[in-house]
């Protein structure tokens, strides 16, 4: 006999996992993966946005600074 351990019929029916257990568990997790992976969609959308906006910007640049010489060396 093991002291802590209910003995009887009471532990023989014991079920781990009852259905409410599993369904709020279910839905913690099922919670947790779509704000996870909604991060990581939102993530590469931004990153996705700014490389963007940082490539035209560098583009916008380049190309004034082009004119600018073209304009310089028309004088």
């Amino acid at each position: 006999m093991v002291p802590g351990l209910a003995s009887g019929t009471a532990s023989a029916r014991f079920r781990p996992g009852n259905q409410v257990f599993r369904y709020v568990r279910r839905q913690i997790l099922t919670f947790r993966s779509d704000i996870w992976r909604a991060n990581i969609i939102y993530g590469v959308y931004d990153l996705t946005r700014m490389s963007i906006v940082a490539w035209r910007h560098h583009t916008a640049l380049t190309t004034n600074r082009e004119a600018n010489a073209y304009l310089l060396r028309a004088q």
